[in-house]
């Protein structure tokens, strides 16, 4: 008896758990689902991108030649305008935008051209926005740990500041930055709303200087084109940058006084 007694004092608390069966359902909620098809259709429409981006860069000047001859016969149209707007939404899911509106103010008056430049490239962002978001999300963030997932997460919550400053101050360029935001925990609100408020500014200049612009890009080419965008734009990217770091070091100035004023509040008064 007493020996019996001295084994059963021995045995574990929770040796009988070990017997106990987990539900698969339970097993699988737990691990991170891929959907195979959404990463090849992810996979396959990044590489559909590219090929179109690289396109159109390798045609360098004939691509630009071809432009200004299909926008100086669409002048003379009614409808090819519609359409244009139409292409300019679906465009820049790959390619640049900053000729794009340009191309809007040679067709349209300047307070038509505006809101319509405004509505083509609000759309055109929202739909890769939409496809990451839907495709790519779920994915990613099994992969952000730590230092990513406390970025990933204070993105989310200020949302609006994070897309207007990104689009204000054009780094990462737009078409970068449509599938980036998608794949982050920005609302589509505020991303809405950041990217109004952040293109605003540089559709305002770029949609009331398109005519001078054109003409550049009709003699000069590409080259031309190149010098006169930098000399129009060139000034407001380096106030919005300026813009950009005085409120990043005001952020991270108060911040630290924050930390400070913490850290001397625990410390016992004499």
């Amino acid at each position: 008896m007493h020996r019996k007694r001295h084994k059963n004092r021995q045995q574990p608390l929770f040796s009988g758990l070990k017997n106990i069966r987990i539900p698969a359902r339970l097993v699988r909620m737990e691990q991170p689902t891929i959907n195979r098809w959404q990463t090849l259709f992810l996979g396959g429409f990044l590489i559909a991108l590219c090929t179109v981006f690289i396109y159109f860069r390798w045609q360098g000047d004939t691509s630009f030649q071809s432009l200004v001859l299909w926008v100086e016969n669409a002048k003379s149209s009614h409808w090819f305008p519609w359409v244009f707007y139409l292409s300019f939404m679906l465009a820049i899911m790959a390619l640049p935008i900053t000729l794009f509106p340009i191309v809007g103010g040679v067709f349209f008056h300047f307070w038509v051209a505006l809101p319509l430049n405004l509505l083509a490239a609000t759309v055109g962002s929202c739909l890769p926005f939409v496809i990451a978001r839907l495709v790519g999300r779920k994915n990613i963030e099994h992969f952000l740990k730590g230092r990513w997932q406390h970025i990933n997460n204070m993105v989310g919550k200020e949302g609006f500041k994070t897309v207007f400053f990104l689009r204000w101050t054009g780094l990462p360029p737009f078409v970068v930055a449509n599938y980036v935001l998608g794949l982050s925990k920005v609302r589509l609100k505020d991303y809405v709303l950041g990217t109004v408020a952040g293109i605003l500014p540089w559709m305002v200049v770029v949609t009331y200087m398109s005519h001078s612009l054109w003409q550049s890009l009709i003699v000069g080419g590409e080259k031309g084109f190149s010098m006169a965008l930098l000399n129009v734009m060139g000034p407001m990217s380096t106030f919005s940058g300026l813009v950009f770091v005085t409120y990043l070091a005001g952020r991270i100035v108060k911040k630290r006084k924050k930390k400070a004023n913490r850290i001397c509040s625990q410390i016992p008064q004499s």
